[in-house]
Formats: C-alpha cells, sequence, structure tokens
C-alpha cells in the first residue's frame, strides 16, 4: 500500500475586496497521510472550502506550497493538475453534483470514462461499487428518481470508484435529514477505512468532526489543533 502524503505548506490565499484585499488564509500547514482523518472545523467564511480547494488541487493558493508524496502540485500545468485530481483525489460534496441525464451508474462510472478506460470495464467497476454502498437495484435510475441519501451514496460511490489516495469532503451530509445523515457518514468512514484512505473533512458540525483522528479549528486564517 502507498503510504503517502498530501501536505499544505505555508498556504496564504488572498481575494480583492474593493481596494483592499482579504486575508484569508494566513501561512497554514497541514499534513495528512494515507490512511489519516483529519476534520477542519470554523464559522461561516473562515476560509475552510477554500483551504479545502486548495488542497485539492481546483483553486490556486496566493502564496505557498501544496505536495503530494513531495511533489508540488502547483507546478504543473493545468491539463496535469486534472490528471492528477482524477487520479489521486476523490471529492464529496454538500451537493452530490449528479450529472441529471445520466444514470447512477454512468454517473460513477465518468472518472474511469475520463481517463479512456473501456466502457465495459468502468462500468463494471461502477457496478461493483455501486453494490458495495447498497445500491445494486438502483444504479440504472437517474438523480431525480432517487432519494437524497440514495443520491450522496452515489456521490460517495464516485469518489471511490477510482481507487484515489485521498478524500476530500466538504459538508458532505449538509443537505441530508438526519437519518440519512447517519448512514451516509457511516458509510464513507467504512470505505475509508476498507481502503486504507486519507481523509479531509470540512464541516461545521463538531460531532460529525470529532469522529476524525485528528480535528482542527481554522480562525483568523489559521489552524488550531483541537484534538
Amino acid at each position: 500500500m502507498n503510504n503517502g502524503y498530501l501536505a499544505a505548506k505555508g498556504i496564504h490565499k488572498e481575494f480583492p475586496s474593493g481596494d483592499i484585499k482579504l486575508h484569508v488564509l494566513r501561512g497554514i500547514d497541514l499534513k495528512v497521510e494515507r490512511g489519516e482523518s483529519v476534520s477542519i472545523v470554523g464559522q461561516s467564511g473562515a476560509g475552510k472550502s477554500t483551504l479545502l480547494h486548495i488542497l485539492g488541487a481546483l483553486e490556486k493558493p496566493t502564496s505557498g506550497r501544496v505536495e503530494l508524496d513531495g511533489c508540488s502540485i502547483f507546478d504543473n500545468n493545468d491539463r496535469d493538475r486534472s490528471c492528477f485530481r482524477n487520479r489521486k483525489l476523490g471529492f464529496v460534496f454538500q451537493f452530490h453534483y449528479l450529472l441529471a441525464e445520466f444514470s447512477a451508474l454512468e454517473n460513477v462510472s465518468m472518472p474511469l470514462r475520463i481517463r479512456n478506460m473501456l466502457t465495459e470495464e468502468a462500468n463494471e467497476a461502477a457496478s461493483a461499487i455501486l453494490a458495495g454502498v447498497g445500491l445494486a437495484d438502483r444504479m440504472y435510475h437517474r438523480p431525480a428518481q432517487l432519494s437524497g441519501g440514495e443520491q450522496q451514496r452515489v456521490a460517495v460511490a464516485r469518489a471511490l470508484v477510482h481507487e484515489p489516495d485521498f478524500v476530500l469532503a466538504d459538508e458532505p451530509t449538509g443537505n441530508l435529514d438526519s437519518g440519512n445523515e447517519r448512514m451516509v457518514i457511516d458509510l464513507l468512514f467504512k470505505e475509508l477505512k476498507k481502503r486504507g484512505l486519507g481523509f479531509i473533512l470540512v464541516t461545521h458540525d463538531e460531532s460529525l468532526a470529532a469522529l476524525t483522528a485528528r480535528s482542527y479549528l481554522l480562525e483568523e486564517g489559521r489552524l488550531r489543533l483541537l484534538h
């Protein structure tokens, strides 16, 4: 198994705000090893999602470095970063972002088809993981035909189907009722543990954050270890 890591080193992020710059992240250092689970909590607007997007190579920092196994991911061009995300990272967001015109099977197989895997092989892998998340009988349904909890389970399956090294989740249960929230979280942690993946969770829910091995508070642009 790859004992890799994902790390932020001296990450700063500024946004223009009128005549001034809003300094959201102020020298963030964070290292997460494969197999570790880490959560980041903080008030709305603290920069949690921004930090997650930077760690996931979705957004560039103003300064600082993000490393995967010692390699700086922002030294690469846009195409290489897209390949990096497709091969190394899985994402789960508050809203499932499933493609409405495609079935659950087609949505889950998409990361594999993007990397030019044969459709038959991609569908086989997608079918297996959908069965694993309890949706074997729903894989040909489109998102509008699925409940909220089922849609988010499809999103979890899509994040895992390409066997990433790390999963990044931004309020993954924020749009669910309490029953579906518990089911999705239990499923997600079970699958992460089974695969030995690294996990970075952004949440406002401190009880959810308590499930991770380490938890940080993001406040005034800096991280503080809570447990």
